[in-house]
């Protein structure tokens, strides 16, 4: 297959896809608090948490957790609009940017396997815990984005 007819389909499915986890996030927020809507303003303002709440919650981390807690796992595909040794900040169209804390722990994967190789304008796709809490980690980063 043509290489370039590739990077073409891959970069539309991460852009479709990036719209899909947004919107996974917000559908998973509302099923782990019946009635109330979810809130788009900005980032962790709708509950959610890493384990599924019984009989809503979906795959990927977005369901509630028994008994509340307002943070949990943020899968996304985004443009990096800023990074350094210590945290990257993605940016999705239309939404608000999320900063993440990059540890020793954090696995970089593509074509590059240090936070050095990321740049400013690369779209990757983001494993992010701690989601709505006050210290977010980035779990996983991969560049270029790859979509599951």
């Amino acid at each position: 297959m043509n290489p370039l007819v590739v990077t073409a389909v891959a970069m539309a499915a991460a852009v479709i896809g990036a719209g899909a986890v947004l919107v996974t996030k917000e559908l998973s927020a509302a099923a782990a608090a019946p009635g109330a809507t979810p809130s788009a303003s900005a980032p962790g303002s709708a509950p959610s948490a890493g384990a599924p709440a019984p009989g809503g919650g979906l795959p990927g981390g977005g369901g509630g957790m028994p008994g509340g807690g307002g943070q949990g796992t943020l899968f996304m595909v985004g443009q990096v609009t800023k990074v350094s040794s210590t945290s990257i900040t993605l940016g999705a169209q239309g939404r608000p940017s999320v900063t993440a804390a990059i540890t020793n722990s954090t696995r970089i994967t593509g074509r590059t396997a240090s936070v050095s190789g990321i740049k400013a304008g690369d779209l990757v796709t983001a494993q992010i815990t701690g989601y709505g809490s006050s210290h977010p980690v980035a779990t996983a980063i991969q560049d270029p984005a790859q979509m599951p």
